[in-house]
């Protein structure tokens, strides 16, 4: 085995048996087979790749239900709408899309919301004492901020450092509050 310029060759010295011809050793003695270093898995790392997703080994996305541990509600897009500016309450918890998460990077995304109609994601309106709504995970508008972290049963906004908060109790609108411990701050992400 040979290495330049980022290739290494391999040659392979096969020698004629009475099981190989010496027809097929010719053919497979490949004198210089280049094969980039930096650009391909080896083969072995690739087979085992496909076979644990295959296998079913390597973590799916899956949709999460945010359950408030104070009240035992879960995370509600208002009356299911996906339209901008749609709060988000404590709800009685159903399963339904309006009620079913996936964290994409630093967003939470609505599962019943489509990349062709522009994914749905929770924002953060302001500071503290102001709402979280849904709008498109594209949206623009000054102080708003679509960025969060699941810490510690915390959901807490990249942005300001507040986190969702549905101290009201049942059906109450979410809002952003500073992080205090308490558990109407406190949500179980289930799936």
């Amino acid at each position: 085995m040979k290495t330049t310029n980022n290739t290494t060759q391999f040659t392979h010295n096969l020698k004629p048996t009475s099981l190989v011809s010496k027809q097929s050793a010719e053919r497979a003695n490949l004198k210089s087979t280049p094969y980039p270093t930096s650009r391909r898995l080896p083969s072995c790392i690739f087979g085992l790749m496909l076979a644990l997703c295959l296998c079913g080994a390597v973590p799916k996305a899956n949709a999460i239900v945010f359950v408030n541990q104070g009240y035992g509600t879960c995370l509600d897009a208002r009356d299911a709408y996906d339209k901008t500016g749609t709060p988000l309450d404590g709800a009685a918890c159903n399963a339904t899309f309006a009620q079913q998460w996936n964290f994409e990077g630093l967003e939470i995304q609505g599962i019943g919301s489509t990349k062709n109609a522009g994914y749905i994601c929770v924002w953060a309106t302001g500071e503290a004492g102001s709402g979280v709504v849904v709008a498109p995970c594209t949206y623009s508008k000054t102080g708003w901020n679509n960025q969060w972290y699941f810490h510690n049963n915390h959901v807490i906004n990249v942005n300001n450092g507040l986190c969702i908060d549905v101290e009201g109790g049942p059906t109450t609108l979410v809002t952003l509050e500073t992080c205090n411990g308490e558990s109407t701050q406190a949500w179980a992400a289930r799936n």
